[in-house]
This record gives structure tokens, C-alpha cells and sequence, in this order.
């Protein structure tokens, strides 16, 4: 949190005696609402819950750079910040190795997705939240790198012309 929003916040409350980052968090949704993850910045994962709106909210950072993964069943969802939880958990009633997350290390020496070793265990990316009220779960992004950087990011077609033309330059030099 940075310090201009510390400091409004501080203001407002004069008498408490805030010292901590975590301390700010209530101040911060109770200013903002909903959009207060959006005034956070660093590396975290973070459940919220509003007892006034039956609100629960689950997001990690920008950049996703805390792990933190989920198991979606129709009946469940579940998230740790290490896989074995969520194994040891006896939810999951049975466990298969993923295709997708093998084929991704063999071919790239690391997991491009979502995926994880284990078949139904996800990763969260960067800026994702989870939404549970009464009857409802929303996923959404709320932050995109392109917003950091002040550029939109390419279409498909652009971007695979991008790429082409700078494996072309690589091999020019090579050559």
C-alpha cells in the first residue's frame, strides 16, 4: 500500500495505531470497496470476507509471484499455498498425473499454463480473483502488465508476426 493512500488513511482514523501492511486492508475496502486490490501492490495472496455482503474474495498479486493453488469440483473448491494441502485434504478421489503439464516441461523445461503435475490442480496466474457470494463464483482478472507498461498488448496475428521477425534477426546474426 503506498504511502499517500497510508497516509489518508491515517488521517481519517487518527487514533489507531496502524503498523503493519495488513492493518490497512479493512480501511482500504471500506474507501474503495471491491476495487481496493487494486491499490496494493508487492507479493501476497489474500482472503477477504465481508460479513455485511456474505463477500469472499481470494486474489493474489499483480504478478502472481506467491503460488497459490485451487482444486475446482462442482462441490468444492479448495486452495493452498502448496499442492500436497490439497492432496492431503482427501477431497480428491483420485489422482492422475497431467499430460499437459508433462508435455510443457519436457518440451519448455516449465509449465506455460494453468496447469500443474497433478490432473484438476491449477495455479492461479497474475491478478486473478475469485468471487463467492451467495449463489454465484466469479473469476476475473483485475490487472493486466500492459496497464503497468501504458500499451496495449498485440493481437494474435501481430504478435506471431513479432515473433517471426525477431527469430529472423536471431538467425541473420547467427548467420
Amino acid at each position: 500500500i503506498d504511502d499517500a493512500e497510508k497516509s489518508a488513511i491515517r488521517n481519517q482514523l487518527p487514533t489507531a495505531n496502524l503498523v503493519h501492511e495488513i492493518q490497512y486492508l479493512p480501511f482500504l475496502y471500506k474507501l474503495y470497496g471491491r476495487d481496493f486490490r487494486e491499490k496494493m501492490y508487492g507479493h501476497y495472496n489474500i482472503l477477504f470476507y465481508d460479513p455485511a455482503d456474505s463477500y469472499l474474495t481470494l486474489f493474489n498479486d499483480r504478478f502472481g509471484y506467491l503460488p497459490l493453488y485451487y482444486y475446482d469440483h462442482h462441490e468444492y473448491f479448495m486452495f493452498a499455498s502448496k499442492i500436497e494441502s490439497i492432496l492431503q485434504s482427501g477431497i480428491m478421489t483420485s489422482i492422475h498425473i497431467d499430460p499437459v503439464s508433462v508435455s510443457e516441461y519436457l518440451l519448455f523445461h516449465y509449465t506455460v499454463s494453468d496447469h500443474t503435475y497433478i490432473q484438476g490442480i491449477h495455479t492461479f496466474s497474475h491478478a486473478i480473483a475469485y468471487t463467492f457470494s451467495p449463489g454465484q463464483v466469479l473469476k476475473e482478472n483485475y490487472w493486466e502488465p500492459s496497464e503497468f507498461f501504458g500499451f496495449s498488448p498485440l493481437g494474435r496475428q501481430a504478435s506471431l508476426d513479432e515473433i517471426d521477425l525477431a527469430l529472423d534477426r536471431s538467425i541473420r546474426q547467427i548467420i
